[in-house]
């Protein structure tokens, strides 16, 4: 379930998923609320020896919502684009702009330049 933090952290910063535990005689149970959508994971139905197992059941039905949706991968990992990192060198021809490949002081001492 590493990517229903991230998920929560990528689409809405201020407001992850809100989880009510319960006690239901020496078990727990848990319910988990996602911003946006009012539908209730989790909830009484199902209890577990640990607080941790049965919120770990209300965000993996969570989950298995948002990839039914399409909202994230299969895996539950994040649907995002790649960015291009800053700074990265980008020649464009068709428009006659180029960046000037260098070398650094490793490449020249060790000859691994090629340019």
């Amino acid at each position: 379930m590493a990517g229903f933090p991230e998920y929560f952290n990528a689409t809405s910063p201020n407001q992850g998923p809100v989880y009510t535990d319960f006690g239901v005689g020496s078990l727990f149970a848990c319910a988990c609320v996602v911003p946006g959508d009012l539908t209730t994971y989790g909830g009484t139905a199902n209890a577990f020896p640990t607080k941790k197992a049965a919120r770990t059941n209300a965000a993996k039905e969570a989950v298995q919502n948002l990839i039914a949706a399409g909202l994230v991968e299969q895996d539950g990992s994040l649907k995002v684009k790649k960015k291009v990192k800053l700074g990265t060198a980008v020649k464009i021809e068709e428009k006659g702009l180029g960046v000037n490949k260098s070398t650094s002081y490793a490449q020249r001492v060790n000859g691994s330049f090629s340019g």
